[in-house]
């Protein structure tokens, strides 16, 4: 991974299609995510992802307490649960989470589906590098890492995956 281009002050940020922010991709819920701009980026304004969902992937069903949440499908598609409303969300499909609404996806197919999301205000990029670096190579970390993460950002857990 080569080093994104950076102006002075932060003001601007330049990032290839392979890089992120963080030494290496992270593993978010068996998801390969790349930080293409996190808070200290953007003065916590605001986060940007880059996901790829491989096939029977996606986070349980929970909510943000404290960011709201964008989606937007490159590739594949994806079912989108948010409150009790399914969607099937298909290339060029933008999904909003608006926070405190409960929401997930799932990736029902044989292929990965790649996507990007933005939260606002950032956050939510700390709470996926920690969560990486507590999955110690397994799509998930420990239930009670995972707990005390959502509870330390914020999160709420509503109940499993979609299946």
């Amino acid at each position: 991974m080569s080093t994104p281009t950076i102006q002075p002050g932060f003001s601007s940020l330049i990032i290839g299609p392979r890089e992120g922010r963080t030494q290496a991709p992270l593993n978010v819920v068996g998801e390969e995510v790349l930080v293409k701009a996190g808070g200290t980026d953007t003065k916590d304004r605001f986060a940007f992802f880059h996901a790829t969902a491989p096939p029977m992937s996606g986070p349980p069903l929970h909510l943000h307490t404290r960011e709201d949440e964008l989606f937007y499908v490159l590739e594949g598609e994806l079912v989108f649960q948010i409150a009790d409303k399914r969607t099937l969300a298909k290339v060029g499909t933008t999904v909003y989470a608006s926070r405190e609404s409960v929401h997930t996806y799932q990736n029902f197919t044989e292929h990965s589906a790649r996507l990007l999301i933005m939260v606002t205000p950032a956050g939510v990029d700390r709470l996926f590098e920690e969560m990486s670096a507590g999955a110690h190579g397994m799509s998930m970390p420990d239930p009670v890492l995972l707990e005390s993460l959502f509870t330390k950002y914020g999160v709420r857990m509503m109940g499993p995956p979609l299946s």
